[in-house]
């Protein structure tokens, strides 16, 4: 479920438009400082609102796996407005959010409280 309702977020127009805004701020010294802190608080609560959702990884929260699936959506948002096949872009949504069931599914990630995850089959003997 993380990278479709992620996915619906920063893909909207003020999302890509906040992207630009960090991006922009490379080249501006000024931009650059004011934003820093405020880009800090931003990713802080990324984490705590997206390690509620993605999991953990080796019992604790991933800032690694976070900052991986967080940025990947963000740099997809940037495609999707360049692309003339949108529809593509949304494939490899789809490919993330199977990457992550895997990485589920392998316990490289766990889901809090295992509500959400899958049940494992037994092996029959």
């Amino acid at each position: 479920a993380f990278p479709k309702v992620a996915w619906e977020v920063l893909r909207r127009p003020a999302a890509v438009a906040a992207l630009e805004v960090l991006q922009g701020s490379r080249s501006d010294p000024e931009l650059s400082a004011r934003l820093k802190p405020l880009q800090k608080e931003i990713e802080q609560d990324s984490f705590r609102q997206a390690g509620a959702i993605i999991g953990a990884a080796n019992g604790r929260t991933s800032a690694a796996a976070t900052r991986l699936f967080v940025w990947a959506l963000r740099g997809l948002s940037v495609a999707r407005v360049l692309t003339n096949e949108p529809a593509e872009i949304d494939e490899s949504i789809d490919l993330l959010r199977q990457m992550l069931t895997a990485a589920i599914d392998a316990e490289v990630l766990q889901i809090p409280g295992g509500a959400s995850q899958p049940k494992k089959k037994r092996n029959s003997r």
